[in-house]
């Protein structure tokens, strides 16, 4: 499921947020998406508090890029303190529920003689390893801040002084493809030679995320994470900033991983975060609105997937999983030639 942050919109498992607050010497926009897996018990939690940590902070007395960078970074730190204090009761329930298993059975012979009890602690141990990945860009004073953690991008296009497009990604991705990341791990102990021919540490994909107290808190259970002497997965974020707005800005995504990662896997590009900001540009060209623009690049993606899966079905026996997308697209100044009116909003948010 993700969720995005204007309005707060809630689809599968990501959650997307936008807000704004401007008075006659300040202003701030925030954007962001939580990616969650495990289902949304963490992308919920995790989008809502992010809302209420960011906007509480006195953000308007942060004076340097410093200051404001580790604002963002403590905001990480306590949402994922605040998830982990609200998962105190099903651990308590979950441990009740272990007294209630007679000594000495295996997994199977557990379920043959308590099946309700074996299925209430799956249920548990499903919720406890609910996370997110998240992604945030705010907006302070025309300054760009941006962090995250997991898998989800940031994308700021820009052009240079020739009128050439510009995709720099802001954001980092917290997986075994990052070798900063298995350079970290490997620096806890961990046996990184066999994790790169893997795309899982423990039970998730990504390196980073917020919640999921099973592979913090449990790590030792896990084979690949039992030798690190302190927790692989951590919920440290990346941050990038401030990156000042000018002319030369044209536009802000952020996306959940499913939109790049169908790309990839459809056309098997190289530079998807360049292909995905041309078709927005082309979508700039055709559509008379935001939503237009961010519905069409999430219908293409779409259709590259299922097209690409139709043209090799005989290959996959399986239809192959699409993850949930989801796509926040602010605009700066990219001119839409097509457009009634001017659009209201300068941002849209679109999932699939």
């Amino acid at each position: 499921m993700s969720v995005a942050v204007c309005d707060m919109f809630m689809v599968d498992k990501s959650v997307m947020l936008t807000s704004g607050h401007q008075s006659a010497d300040f202003h701030f926009y925030r954007y962001a998406v939580f990616d969650g897996h495990e289902g949304k018990r963490a992308a919920d939690f995790c989008s809502q508090r992010m809302t209420a940590e960011i906007y509480f902070s006195h953000l308007s007395e942060k004076k340097t890029d410093e200051e404001v960078k580790e604002l963002l970074r403590q905001a990480f730190i306590t949402v994922e303190k605040g998830y982990m204090e609200t998962l105190e009761d099903l651990l308590a329930e979950r441990t009740s529920l272990m007294y209630d298993i007679p000594e000495g059975l295996n997994s199977y012979e557990a379920y043959q003689k308590v099946p309700e009890v074996v299925e209430g602690i799956n249920r548990i141990n499903c919720e406890l390893s609910s996370g997110t990945a998240a992604a945030v860009a705010l907006i302070c004073n025309d300054k760009l801040y941006v962090a995250n953690v997991g898998n989800s991008r940031v994308l700021l296009c820009q052009t240079d002084t020739n009128s050439v497009m510009k995709v720099v990604q802001l954001s980092i991705d917290h997986d075994l493809t990052n070798d900063d990341e298995l350079l970290r791990l490997s620096q806890i102990g961990i046996n990184t030679g066999s994790l790169r021919r893997s795309t899982r540490l423990g039970n998730q994909e990504n390196t980073r995320c917020l919640g999921n107290y099973t592979v913090k808190a449990g790590y030792k259970d896990f084979e690949d994470l039992a030798v690190a002497c302190q927790e692989p997965i951590i919920s440290e974020p990346d941050i990038h900033g401030g990156i000042r707005l000018d002319e030369s800005s044209r536009f802000l995504l952020l996306m959940s991983a499913g939109l790049y990662k169908s790309i990839e896997e459809a056309i098997g590009t190289d530079q998807v975060n360049k292909y995905i900001a041309q078709i927005v540009v082309e979508q700039f060209r055709e559509q008379a609105t935001l939503t237009g623009v961010a519905q069409a690049v999430v219908d293409r993606a779409v259709r590259l997937h299922h097209d690409w899966y139709m043209s090799n079905s005989l290959s996959h026996p399986c239809t192959p999983k699409r993850e949930d997308i989801t796509l926040v697209l602010r605009n700066f100044n990219y001119p839409m030639p097509n457009a009634i009116t001017s659009p209201s909003k300068p941002t849209v948010i679109f999932n699939n």
